[in-house]
């Protein structure tokens, strides 16, 4: 093709999935164990990438499990989870990327030789979307334990207690930035989206879990007896909070 911004042959597809998508665990753990500690420890990363240039997953999980032999009749457990995960992706959703991938004909430009995007079809240009219309970001981080006592007063009676509070931060960013539509001669036509915005979010959730079992337990000749009893309590607490604002002077 001699001249493809007057006569493109636009492959769509391969303009947005241009990427390979590659994907990558990583983990190391730790075990040790004697007579009065036990011990599990292990670090995680996950990351992944998309075939659609700007989408990307990382994760990061920290583990340790602890176990005490305090006596014969006590002993206590500890376990600690700690998690991070950031995304990022183009602002406009992947639904409407995918829909305006497969159904533009070849016919439009999807970015100039001069480097400007071309109008596509009705202004909507998907490929412009991916690179230059905005990264939205999120991120979680989570933070579980668990801290359990188990005491034996006597044979056949056992008594157990956990608390296990869950503690948890979400935030999200979403902005939707405007690209230059441009003509073949690079002369800027129109900005799309009509108008720019953001939108900003935070959540707090926390949760405590207290419970607590007895458990008698007897062998009498051919017979079994138990008995059980416990109780829970549980409380949950969530504070949120977003934000939105348009037509900023200055989109960075």
């Amino acid at each position: 093709m001699t001249d493809p911004d007057r006569y493109p042959s636009t492959n769509w597809v391969d303009e947005a999935f241009s990427e390979t998508g590659f994907q990558q665990r990583h983990s190391i753990g730790v075990s040790g164990r004697s007579d009065k500690v036990g011990y599990l420890a292990s670090f995680v990363y996950d990351g992944e990438d998309s075939s659609i240039p700007n989408y990307g997953f990382d994760r990061y999980s920290i583990r340790l499990n602890t176990d005490v032999f305090v006596s014969k009749k006590v002993d206590l457990d500890f376990d600690i989870n700690l998690v991070r995960s950031e995304q990022h992706n183009p602002s406009q959703d992947i639904s409407r990327i995918v829909t305006d991938v497969y159904r533009l004909p070849s016919v439009y430009v999807s970015k100039y030789s001069h480097g400007g995007w071309g109008p596509a079809f009705n202004l909507n240009n998907p490929i412009a979307y991916i690179h230059d219309g905005g990264i939205s970001t999120t991120n979680s981080t989570m933070a579980r334990t668990r801290v359990g006592v188990n005491y034996r007063p006597a044979e056949g009676f056992e008594i157990r207690a956990v608390y296990a509070p869950n503690y948890e931060v979400d935030n999200g960013k979403v902005p939707t930035k405007q690209y230059e539509i441009t003509d073949i001669d690079g002369t800027v036509t129109q900005l799309m989206p009509g108008i720019n915005s953001l939108t900003q979010s935070n959540a707090v959730d926390l949760t405590h879990n207290l419970n607590a079992t007895a458990r008698f337990q007897r062998f009498l000749s051919s017979h079994q007896v138990s008995v059980l009893g416990g109780f829970e309590y549980i409380t949950f607490n969530n504070t949120s909070f977003s934000a939105f604002r348009d037509q900023f002077q200055l989109q960075d």
